[in-house]
């Protein structure tokens, strides 16, 4: 029983879960990514440098949501794992 909830814990995680993080992650940095471009090369335009630093840091803040969240789901899957 104990093997059987491990394996399905571990089957979530790498299978459903880490894809979906890695996806959110590239999303992330790729959005950063813009703001970077959109800064650099108008930095005559104020409203698009505006616009720049507002993807930059939405881009950051992103990334450390996904870290945070990647976090929390190895701490719960290596407690499961502890447990049984």
């Amino acid at each position: 029983m104990e093997e059987t909830i491990n394996k399905i814990v571990s089957n979530i995680t790498t299978l459903l879960i880490n894809p979906v993080i890695y996806l959110l992650v590239a999303l992330s940095m790729m959005y950063f990514f813009w703001g970077i471009a959109l800064f650099v090369l108008n930095a005559d335009d104020t409203a698009k440098r505006t616009e720049g630093r507002n993807h930059m840091i939405w881009g950051v803040i992103g990334l450390f949501i996904l870290g945070s969240v990647w976090g929390i789901i190895n701490f719960i899957d290596a407690t499961v794992k502890s447990v049984t």
